[in-house]
């Protein structure tokens, strides 16, 4: 019995001396099974639940991806990794580990790719390249060596891999290098001003360039220009572009060969080009005088300027006016037809009709019919611009402008519109859009201030149409009223506002003469004195100043080109306007 119990005893010692080991061993193993290990290699793999991983000593393995954190880069094919585990690796290129991935460190491989700029957007630049055309979002701290500008080089070094399946690229962007490529810009020198000269291309664009890198003959209005330069033109035409001149070359040219416009201009003083500006009413007395001493644009003329006088008496005082030009004037008067007959109702038994009834009798026929007359009727004389057609919009008999329009819908009037500008330029007549941007059911801005509060909407959709037609069918110069058109400048009347000028200008596309209806009417005398209201006018864009207070008005002009207030190029752009208006109609 002791025999067996001394036995047992020992097998219980040895049983309790296992358990100890064991003990001892997973005690030391636990630490070891979580301890975070860490292994770098090469994603070779991936599919949505793991990640196939080759090490840096070629063994593969594979790793579950469920409860893992990945960072830097999308988890990719190729890219370079630093992963952290806890377990024992088996290699098993079959068989998805035990141990468990914790986390993961992405950096894709770099790449490059060269082409040329396509196009770029605000945030998108596209690279043309003999693999295709991709889309790279741009990052502004990312971009060296020049602009985004279609046609530039390109160098796009990112990290990902390029989808020529779709247009935008899902890559990383570590850079894109710019090369810039010569650009060109090749015209005639049309002015100098100081440090910067102004060049037009024969596609009649105009830019200023500042004077740096010029080489060849000497800067001279009039001599070819070709500016080679980086960057992007600013199509705004506003100041001295901001692009890198790498050169500009003068080649001096024979100016016996210029655009005779602008020999013309280059011949000019400025006081005579401030002149130019001018269409004055006629004064009642010294009007040869005032010809010679101011030089003005024109002469428009009223009633007064015909009554009581013969035929005869009318074409010799005109005839003086332009003896006393160096450049053929502009003679005008209002012959509407109808309620403003300034000519006719001296000098024919029938004054003309109005337009409308002109087309009651005989429709369009008989309207051009009468352009055809009433242009010779006036050239007779010696007038060459008629201050019409009226393009306003009205329906309305209670309208104040209605007996004066055409007094049918906006298309209607738009094609009426149209075809007498364009009869009336067959005639070498010159006409005048007004009263632009019209006057739908406004009242007389001759002894009122109006204000036009109707929506924008009313004059895109109607208003517009007849000067558009107008514009379309070669008008050369449009009359600005006097109404505060609340939705595009709630403050000044049109012919004071930069904003109606820039509808005009840009909206319409405009680019020929612009000028005000007269700025001695009561309708706009408030918002001015006689001392600046010219300046004022200028500044809003109009070329032309319809006034009867000339003399005043030229000497506040001149003030405020000598100090800067009205710029020369703007005086140069209006003057080139009005001469090309008047060689159109052979008076140059």
């Amino acid at each position: 019995m002791k025999k067996h119990a001394r036995k047992n005893n020992k097998i219980i010692r040895v049983l309790f001396l296992l358990l100890i080991i064991i003990v001892a061993i997973v005690a030391i193993m636990i630490p070891i099974l979580n301890k975070e290990k860490t292994m770098h290699g090469t994603i070779k793999a991936v599919s949505e639940q793991t990640v196939t991983i080759i090490n840096d000593d070629q063994h593969i393995y594979i790793f579950n991806r469920e409860k893992t954190v990945f960072e830097g880069d999308p988890v990719e094919v190729n890219g370079d990794i630093e992963l952290t585990y806890k377990g024992h690796l088996k290699e098993n290129k079959d068989t998805v580990q035990k141990a468990r991935l914790i986390k993961a460190t992405i950096t894709l491989p770099t790449h490059t790719i060269q082409g040329i700029i396509e196009s770029e957007d605000e945030d998108v630049v596209f690279l043309s390249s003999e693999e295709g055309t991709y889309g790279f979002k741009t990052a502004e701290d990312k971009i060296s060596g020049g602009q985004l500008i279609a046609e530039n080089q390109i160098t796009v070094t990112y990290r990902g891999t390029l989808n020529p399946d779709q247009q935008l690229q899902n890559v990383i962007l570590v850079s894109m290098e710019i090369k810039e490529i010569d650009r060109y810009y090749e015209g005639t020198i049309i002015e100098v001003n100081g440090d910067s000269i102004a060049i037009r291309a024969g596609d009649g664009s105009e830019y200023l360039f500042s004077r740096m890198n010029v080489r060849g003959d000497n800067v001279i209005a009039g001599y070819d220009a070709k500016v080679t330069y980086h960057g992007k033109i600013n199509d705004t035409h506003e100041g001295v572009q901001d692009v890198a001149i790498q050169f500009i070359d003068i080649t001096k040219v024979d100016l016996g060969y210029l655009d005779p416009i602008i020999a013309l201009m280059n011949q000019m003083s400025a006081q005579e080009k401030i002149g130019q500006m001018f269409m004055a009413r006629c004064p009642k007395e010294d009007q040869t005088a005032f010809v010679e001493e101011y030089q003005i644009g024109g002469y428009i003329l009223f009633g007064r300027d015909f009554e009581n006088k013969t035929a005869e008496e009318v074409t010799q005082n005109i005839t003086s006016y332009q003896l006393a030009s160096k450049i053929p004037l502009l003679i005008g008067t209002d012959e509407e037809g109808g309620t403003v007959n300034r000519v006719s109702r001296y000098f024919r038994d029938t004054p003309f009709l109005s337009p409308q009834a002109l087309f009651n009798q005989g429709g369009m026929q008989a309207i051009l019919q009468d352009v055809d007359e009433k242009s010779r009727f006036l050239q007779g004389f010696g007038i060459n611009v008629n201050f019409a057609p009226v393009a306003d919009v009205s329906t309305n008999p209670n309208d104040f402008i209605y007996d004066r329009s055409f007094g049918k819908s906006a298309s209607e009037d738009a094609d009426y519109v149209g075809q007498v500008v364009w009869r009336m330029k067959q005639d070498r007549m010159g006409s005048v859009l007004k009263h632009f941007p019209g006057y739908g059911n406004n009242g007389d801005t001759h002894t009122n201030i109006c204000y036009d509060e109707r929506s924008y909407d009313t004059f895109t959709s109607s208003d517009f149409l007849p000067f558009l037609a107008g514009i379309e069918n070669g008008a050369e110069c449009i009359l600005v009223n006097h109404n505060i058109v609340t939705s595009m400048d709630s403050v000044h009347p049109a012919s004071l506002s930069l904003e109606v000028h820039s509808i005009l200008r840009n909206d319409l596309g405009f680019d020929k003469v612009i000028i005000t209806d007269d700025l001695a009417m009561d309708g706009v005398a408030e918002y001015a004195d006689s001392e600046n209201i010219a300046v004022m006018a200028i500044l809003a864009g109009n070329d032309m100043l319809l006034t009867s207070d000339a003399p005043q008005q030229i000497e506040a002009v001149e003030k405020a080109v000598q100090d800067g207030t009205i710029s020369m190029e703007q005086i140069n752009t209006s003057v080139e306007r009005i001469l090309r208006w008047k060689h159109n109609l052979g008076l140059l």
